[in-house]
């Protein structure tokens, strides 16, 4: 079947019409329509008339029929992330996926979808994408005054991602693609056929001037030392432009002379093939954009589908090595693992810390130390307490002093005359001082 991807570029609209089988993209027709004027600021329309007016002169010049069309929007207001994700339910998917943008400052207003790409050693990762809900309505609006029914909305990042998964000369590869569209540069940098990283510019300098090439190979460098940083194992050199002519391709090609990098123009692959019946020949770095955008796969962004049901969750992503969804699965359950053995650490943690607080507190510590005054204090009144009742017990248990004994002591021989008689009630001793009337009976002291 064929399909129609749209591109509206910096000075002419770019529409690509081709079909997409197992063996690549055929090419059907490239048409471009000069812009009378400038209706766009970095991919936001500022004048929909003059890309209306672009869109009728397609119908009526060029007698582009519209079907099966995909729009892609160029833009630094997109927000890319890509992430690893192990195999997860659709519902979960999108909560990734929200929550990767929610430190965003206008995150109320985005639009946010997500697909699976290359991840490392054979996995997958999540690439998301979110973008202001006010710029796909304008994009929205437009089409829909002019008649045309959108089949979908893409960004360039995301179509050139898609386009690099599915093309085998790229496969192992690690390379920079750069795309010039007037003074805006997008720039990504692949490692192992993996998407990395990427960024947007705008290029200041005069086009086709020596400080262009400065600029734009200052890019360059940013990219080699970056993957330089990261302590790659893979070697980056090569580095391929779109977008550019021919006298700003050979001043770059000059200028990396001797770089770790190469630089070339973007090559027609081997997986875009020319409609035999077409008489133009169609050259890649032309049409980069709407030409990546045909390769799409399955669960592809879809932000006009996310704009129109308001996040509803897609039936998931495609994973790239089902064969890691066991191993993908026990790293998700270490994760949950780790996050709860996490949660109770910093709970107990939070406990350790309030205890600490209240003992280092100045009140609580005079109070405690009150506290072992009075327990100290107790300890002793306890350990008397504890004498005085053994003293009362053993002194219980001395032998009684009454009456009868003392008569008897008293009156214990003739001639004998008892002159004192004490008793000790803390020994229980009694002592006895008495005198006899003849020598046998001599005074003497008894102690009983």
């Amino acid at each position: 079947m064929i399909q129609t991807s749209i591109y509206f570029a910096n000075s002419q609209l770019q529409i690509l019409q081709g079909e997409l089988k197992k063996n690549g993209l055929t090419v059907k027709d490239f048409i471009t329509v000069p812009l009378n004027g400038s209706g766009l600021i970095n991919g936001v329309i500022t004048n929909e008339d003059l890309l209306y007016d672009a869109l009728e002169r397609a119908a009526d010049e060029y007698h582009v029929a519209f079907k099966n069309v995909r729009l892609i929007i160029n833009t630094s207001l997109a927000i890319n992330k890509s992430l690893p994700v192990p195999k997860l339910k659709p519902a979960e998917l999108e909560e990734v996926c929200r929550h990767e943008f929610e430190d965003s400052a206008n995150f109320e207003k985005l639009v946010m979808d997500y697909k699976g790409t290359a991840g490392q050693e054979g996995g997958t990762n999540m690439f998301a994408v979110a973008m202001e809900r006010d710029v796909i309505a304008s994009f929205k609006h437009l089409f829909d005054r002019a008649g045309i029914k959108l089949r979908s909305i893409d960004t360039a990042l995301s179509a050139i991602v898609d386009y690099v998964d599915h093309t085998p000369d790229y496969a192992g590869q690690t390379f920079a693609l750069f795309g010039m569209d007037g003074s805006n540069l997008l720039y990504a940098l692949f490692e192992n056929g993996r998407y990395i990283f990427s960024s947007q510019a705008r290029i200041v300098a005069e086009r086709e001037s020596e400080a262009f090439t400065m600029e734009v190979m200052g890019k360059l460098s940013s990219l080699l030392q970056l993957h330089k940083s990261q302590k790659s194992p893979y070697d980056f050199n090569r580095a391929f432009f779109s977008g550019v002519t021919d006298k700003e391709i050979q001043s770059i090609n000059a200028y990396s002379d001797g770089m770790e990098v190469a630089t070339s123009l973007l090559p027609t692959t081997d997986n875009i093939h020319q409609n035999p019946k077409s008489d133009a020949e169609f050259y890649l770095d032309a049409g980069f954009i709407p030409a990546a955008a045909l390769f799409e796969t399955k669960d592809a962004i879809d932000l006009l589908k996310a704009f129109t049901k308001g996040g509803k969750a897609k039936s998931g992503i495609n994973l790239k090595n089902k064969a890691l969804i066991p191993p993908l699965a026990i790293v998700a359950v270490m994760v949950i693992a780790f996050i709860g053995f996490t949660v109770a650490n910093l709970l107990l943690q939070r406990r350790i810390n309030i205890a600490n607080d209240y003992v280092n507190d100045a009140t609580n510590a005079a109070n405690y130390a009150k506290a072992q005054q009075v327990q100290n204090t107790l300890t002793s009144v306890q350990s008397q307490l504890a004498a005085y009742t053994a003293n009362d017990s053993a002194i219980a248990s001395y032998p009684g002093v009454n009456s009868d004994k003392m008569t008897q002591i008293i009156s214990s021989g003739d001639g004998v005359t008892v002159k004192t008689l004490s008793y000790d009630a803390s020994t229980g001793s009694m002592e006895v001082t008495a005198s006899a009337s003849t020598p046998t009976r001599a005074p003497c002291t008894s102690t009983t």
